[in-house]
């Protein structure tokens, strides 16, 4: 088990102290939390500067290394700080499709102490009113899609322009026009505890509900999710392993507000060292061209997604796909049939499932290859090391 996690470490860039496990009374309730160093998403981010040249994003023929992503998310941290006045604590709205903006602003805001908000990308004006009003966001960041749709809303709140032309937008400048080149991110003192992130999700009644997360809450899971990772790669089961890829690249096609967008495609790939290729809109036969132009290794949808995936490689049999190593859903339920299917016509792509929920930062439980296809039904096992799940019946009673 210590080999195990030495290379984990050393896979993901971490030592062996950020995986020691301490008791944390936060807000009255008794936690297992990860005794590290990397006490705020600031610190987190710094990680991906192990691997400054290799490509993080690729969006249409774009490309940007880890470093250049680092660089323009510390620009606009400056400018947000500089032009906008942003100070520690404000809420910051964001609403766009997939493009590198989205991530930049993300790290930029959080990186300050001020407070992400991504906003549902389908939300029409009302809706986008309510999100901005009720975060009581200072600052709204988005494309024009999202632009056009706010027009007679909210409309003292400061815009920025993404990928568009500012002009067309009362009180609204342009995302490029104010990131100016920066050596490092504006020194802010962060506490593990404050507040970094308000993402909406919809309950059974009323307006969507917005759910407080902090900095250390982000953090533990794709740290959680990196040492489930590496060592389902280093166990062997009846003979096989799942070794991590070489150069892993992954199709982020789900919506960056979402959990599985922003955790598990996003903010993963800073410890991994992850390609993200970025889809504008999903598309099942783009996306597949995409797997074999980039080598694509893994994809994490809602099931419909990967069974588009499975369906339209087997329509065009041309197109490359063998580097596709693990095809995974999440979101809702994967039907047992599905992963069934998976196993037996595409047996070199891993099948994965996973639930969780936005108040965990999309932790939860995780199930993949062989211990899937013997109980096809199953959302798994909890995530290693600081979650965990309790069973209750009707009357209350656990066990």
């Amino acid at each position: 088990m210590n080999q195990i996690l030495d290379d984990i470490i050393d896979d993901i860039c971490l030592t062996e102290d950020d995986f020691k496990l301490k008791q944390e009374t936060i807000r009255g309730v008794n936690y297992k939390c990860f005794d590290s160093k990397i006490s705020n998403l600031n610190d987190y981010f710094k990680l991906s500067l192990k691997y400054p040249d290799n490509d993080m994003l690729v969006f249409d023929n774009e490309r940007y290394t880890f470093q250049s992503c680092y660089d323009l998310s510390s620009a606009f941290a400056n400018a947000l700080i500089e032009r906008f006045k942003i100070k520690k604590g404000d809420r910051i709205a964001i609403a766009s499709r997939n493009y590198p903006e989205w991530i930049y602003s993300y790290m930029a805001v959080t990186s300050i102490g001020a407070i992400a908000v991504p906003l549902n990308s389908w939300w029409q004006g009302e809706e986008l009113d309510y999100g901005i009003t009720h975060s009581e966001s200072k600052l709204f960041i988005a494309d024009d899609e999202r632009l056009e749709r706010l027009k007679g809303f909210v409309e003292d709140i400061p815009r920025i322009a993404v990928r568009c032309d500012a002009n067309l937008y009362e009180n609204a400048v342009n995302f490029d026009d104010i990131v100016e080149s920066k050596d490092s991110f504006p020194v802010v003192e962060i506490d593990p505890e404050d507040d970094a992130s308000i993402m909406y999700t919809s309950g059974s009644t009323g307006y969507p509900k917005g759910v407080v997360t902090t900095h250390r809450s982000i953090i533990n899971t794709p740290v959680a999710w990196a040492f489930l990772g590496t060592l389902a790669g280093s166990i062997e089961s009846d003979g096989e392993t799942f070794p991590q890829p070489e150069n892993p690249c992954t199709l982020a096609a789900v919506p960056l507000f979402h959990v599985t967008g922003s955790h598990s495609n996003f903010l993963l790939s800073l410890l991994s060292a992850t390609k993200i290729v970025l889809m504008y809109k999903w598309d099942p036969l783009k996306a597949i061209e995409l797997v074999e132009k980039y080598k694509v290794t893994s994809f994490s949808g809602v099931p419909t997604m990967s069974q588009d995936i499975l369906r339209v490689s087997e329509e065009n049999p041309d197109i490359d796909v063998s580097s596709l190593a693990m095809l995974s859903g999440g979101g809702a339920a994967r039907p047992p049939e599905q992963i069934k299917a998976q196993e037996k016509n595409h047996p070199t792509k891993a099948a994965g499932v996973g639930y969780g929920l936005t108040e965990t930062n999309a932790a939860g439980t995780n199930a993949s290859g062989k211990l899937l296809y013997l109980k096809p039904d199953s959302a798994g096992f909890p995530a290693p090391l600081v979650h965990e799940v309790k069973i209750y019946d009707e009357e209350g009673n656990d066990g």
